[in-house]
C-alpha cells in the first residue's frame, strides 16, 4: 500500500504540471497561504507525503507512521475568489502500555474560500 501511494504521488506530480497564470501560486512546503488568489477559472491541485514520528514519555504512547495530503484550489466567478479544498490522510502504528493497533483515517478535511478585495 505504501509503495503505490509513492508511485501514485509521483505519477500525479509528473504527469498533470500545468499553470496558466504568470505568477504560480503553491502553499507548499511550509503551507502557509500567498496574498494573490489563483485566477479566474483555474484549477490548481497540490499533493504530499509526509513521515510522522511522536513519542510522549510521561504517557508512554508512540505512534509511528505516513500520510498523504492533497490541496484542492479553484478560482471562481471573479479573480478575488477562490475556493479550498484540503485532504490529509494518514497511516500510523498507536502503541501505548494498553493497547497496540494499526490506524488510517482522515487527518484531517478542510473546505473553504478566500476572498480578495
Amino acid at each position: 500500500m505504501k509503495l503505490k501511494l509513492l508511485v501514485f504521488n509521483i505519477l500525479i506530480s509528473i504527469s498533470l504540471n500545468a499553470q496558466i497564470t504568470n505568477t504560480i501560486n503553491s502553499n507548499r512546503p511550509g503551507e502557509s497561504f500567498g496574498a494573490y488568489s489563483i485566477g479566474k477559472k483555474v484549477f490548481q491541485l497540490e499533493t504530499g507525503i509526509y513521515y510522522d514520528n511522536q513519542d510522549h514519555k510521561l504517557l508512554q504512547e508512540k505512534s509511528t507512521g505516513f500520510g498523504a495530503e492533497i490541496d484542492l484550489r479553484y478560482g471562481f466567478f471573479f479573480e478575488q475568489l477562490e475556493f479550498i479544498g484540503e485532504i490529509d490522510y494518514k497511516f500510523d502504528k498507536f502503541t501505548s502500555p494498553y493497547i497496540q493497533e494499526n490506524r488510517n483515517a482522515f487527518n484531517g478535511l478542510r473546505l473553504g474560500n478566500k476572498f480578495l478585495e
